[in-house]
């Protein structure tokens, strides 16, 4: 059986996981458009006419929203400093 100590700190580990995946939820979401043809109009103009698939979007989409994700971390606090 764990000890307390232990318990105490998976607890507020899992609180803190928690409430950084809420803080970030936001800001994550606002890229989602390079993932979707439905994100954006342009993105679903040319969905049909190019012959483009669902997984299309995503293959190109996801590294563009993890690059975005690291640009984001890194430069916000250093042109908006606390």
């Amino acid at each position: 059986m764990p000890d307390t100590q232990t318990i105490i700190f998976f607890t507020i580990l899992v609180i803190s996981i928690i409430a950084f995946i809420l803080e970030w939820f936001p800001i994550e979401v606002t890229s989602l458009s390079f993932m979707t043809p439905n994100g954006y109009q342009t993105n679903t103009m040319v969905f049909t006419p190019g012959g483009y698939r669902y997984m299309d979007f995503m293959k190109a989409g996801i590294p563009l929203h993890i690059i975005l994700g690291i640009i984001g971390v890194v430069l916000i606090p250093i042109i908006w400093p606390l």
